[in-house]
Formats: structure tokens, C-alpha cells, sequence
């Protein structure tokens, strides 16, 4: 009996403890998404995909597939890593704009890197 509540306070400490960890600094697996209810999210709307990053002003080009507004909470993500933020600022063809709709070209400003491909999400 004692070793099988020992077995599991391993499992405990040592699985799900690195889980939580991992999905504090922005990594998750498929698991781990699934059990601490990151990833892609039942209220996550997909609206675009990034097509280019402009690492020098930390600036995303996205090509959207639905709406973007300034205010809106995205999650630009990949498999690895997520980024979460409020669009402060964006542009189509170096004008500022509040609105952007589906086929929209638009740039971003970003708090952290991001990679082409990326998939963006309006929370």
C-alpha cells in the first residue's frame, strides 16, 4: 500500500508538476493542453495565419481569415509556444486602421517573437 501511494506522488510530482511548469513560460504538448484546458480553445476563433515577422520592430504581417479589431485579445500560436495580447496597433499598407476584414493583408505590433506560419486566434 505504501508503495503505491509512493508510486503516485511520483507520477504527481514529477509529470504534472513539469506540466503546470511548462505551460507557465508558454510550452505545451497535446496532453498537457488537453489537461490544463490550453491550445486551442472552444472560444479561440482561428481569424488568419502570419506570413511574416519583422524581428528588428517586433512587428507580424498576418493574412486574415476572418475580422481583427484594435482592442481584440489574439493568441498567435504554433505547436511549441503561444503569444497572448491586445492588438494595440495595426496597418494595411502603412496606414493605421481600427478594422480589418477576411483577406486583409494587415501588420501587428508584437510583444514577443513570432515565426511565419503561425496560426492567430481571437480569444
Amino acid at each position: 500500500m505504501v508503495i503505491c501511494f509512493g508510486v503516485i506522488d511520483f507520477i504527481f510530482e514529477n509529470i504534472f508538476r513539469c506540466a503546470l511548469f511548462d505551460r507557465h513560460i508558454g510550452r505545451s504538448n497535446n496532453w498537457s493542453s488537453y489537461w490544463k484546458g490550453g491550445g486551442e480553445n472552444m472560444a479561440d476563433t482561428k481569424i488568419g495565419k502570419v506570413s511574416h515577422y519583422f524581428n528588428k520592430i517586433g512587428v507580424a504581417a498576418l493574412t486574415l481569415t476572418g475580422n481583427l479589431a484594435i482592442g481584440d485579445s489574439v493568441k498567435i500560436a504554433s505547436k511549441e509556444a503561444s503569444v497572448v495580447q491586445i492588438v494595440s496597433s495595426m496597418q494595411i499598407k502603412l496606414e493605421p486602421v481600427e478594422k480589418a476584414k477576411k483577406g486583409d493583408d494587415v501588420a501587428i505590433k508584437v510583444d514577443q517573437p513570432v515565426k511565419e506560419g503561425w496560426v492567430v486566434f481571437r480569444q
